[in-house]
């Protein structure tokens, strides 16, 4: 679980673009946050060409808890 939610955007797209650089393809990152909705805004995935799901989420934590994961999209292939 990083605190991404108490860091700067610079350091979000850093640690993601780090992570992702040695993830094989298909990799993919789960991120754990107390937050109301994804840690990583949607401006720093459209930059990077990321994309997050909520998979699960508990609200019986105290504060509730959520769980996302993030993976690169898919780059649509050209027909030829």
């Amino acid at each position: 679980m990083l605190p991404l939610l108490s860091m700067s955007p610079r350091k979000v797209i850093a640690i993601l673009t780090g992570a992702f650089r040695h993830m094989q393809e298909g990799g993919t990152l789960y991120q754990f946050t107390y937050g109301p909705r994804c840690p990583v805004p949607r401006p720093i995935l459209d930059r990077l060409g990321l994309k997050a799901s909520l998979v699960g989420r508990t609200a019986l934590n105290i504060p509730p808890a959520s769980v996302y994961r993030i993976r690169r999209r898919h780059r649509l292939q050209a027909v030829s």
